[in-house]
């Protein structure tokens, strides 16, 4: 047997018995920029640091977001021997096993927590098309709904080599995502505006039949938002249930009566892919997140909001 032929055949079985690893390609964590007090900030990554536990996004602010993830592979060096014969070096070869990251498809959660005083999903007709389907998929109530918060974007980041570490760098709301939840706020706090031009007459905002749809009234510019948001007579601004819907959802914003505010609980739930020299793709262990979206309400670290946040 030849030479080419001994290592094809060794090749081969080596990568089958290394690659058949459904560890191989393992995500940890969001990584937390390190802050060192400059200007710019260095936004540097430990792969030893702590992880991040939680992630703001405040929509007022920032249209996007960006990640960075720490990946490790698990794959096992590759050393063959071109000449089983043969004791010298020189009749080794070494197999590269490096994972360069490729992309990230995920899905977003509602965490039930936010479904607390019946608040419900995020609906964005924007990318659904109706006002039917949810936004996030609360997984752990219907793990089988029909929901649009699902996407797969480009991963970056240097290879990882066997045994070693690195980060991926993703970017899971783009600007188009952050307008629309941005978007999707401005109705929850016209809606509440609309309630409180009525709530000498009717206290609960349970009746809108004397809503005026005149511009420049509060009802009027909601009907405004409503048409915009999802488009003409799709919603009404004397329908109760149209505008209940939406108007929990100032609890999430600036405008929130309690003064409290907060975050909108949702969670990034999704898989990495990524490719070996060889052009194999390996898929990594299941990667989940909080993150919490809100408008003008939520406290965003610094560091976080100069270095993932646009």
């Amino acid at each position: 047997m030849n030479h080419l032929m001994k290592l094809t055949l060794l090749g081969g079985l080596a990568l089958t018995a290394c690659n058949n690893n459904e560890f191989a390609y393992v995500a940890t964590y969001v990584a937390n920029p390190e802050s060192d007090g400059e200007t710019p900030p260095s936004c540097t990554f430990d792969p030893g640091a702590d992880a991040t536990v939680t992630i703001n996004l405040d929509v007022a602010r920032s249209s996007s977001l960006d990640l960075v993830a720490g990946v490790r592979n698990n794959l096992k060096e590759v050393d063959i021997a071109v000449d089983q014969m043969s004791t010298n070096a020189a009749d080794r070869i070494k197999i590269p096993r490096a994972i360069t990251p490729l992309r990230f498809d995920f899905r977003w959660e509602c965490e039930s927590t936010g479904f607390t005083g019946g608040i419900g999903p995020i609906i964005l007709p924007a990318f659904s098309g109706d006002l039917t389907q949810p936004f996030c998929l609360d997984n752990r109530d219907d793990v089988t709904g029909d929901f649009v918060g699902f996407d797969v974007v480009p991963a970056s980041g240097p290879p990882v080599d066997p045994g070693g570490t690195g980060f991926v760098k993703f970017t899971p709301v783009p600007p188009q995502l952050g307008r629309a939840f941005r978007e999707f706020f401005e109705v929850a706090i016209q809606s509440e505006a609309c309630c409180d031009e009525l709530k000498l007459a009717n206290g609960d905002c349970d009746d809108l039949s004397g809503a005026s749809e005149a511009p420049g009234t509060a009802c009027g510019d909601l009907q405004g938002v409503f048409d915009t948001f999802a488009g003409p007579s799709q919603l009404s601004a004397r329908q109760v249930n149209d505008v209940q819907r939406f108007r929990p959802f100032i609890a999430y914003t600036s405008r929130s009566p309690d003064g409290g505010g907060g975050a909108y609980p949702m969670r990034l739930s999704g898989f990495f892919e990524g490719v070996l020299p060889s052009g194999e793709l390996i898929t990594s262990t299941q990667f989940n997140q909080e993150v919490g979206i809100c408008s003008g309400s939520c406290v965003v670290p610094s560091n976080i909001q100069d270095c993932l946040i646009r």
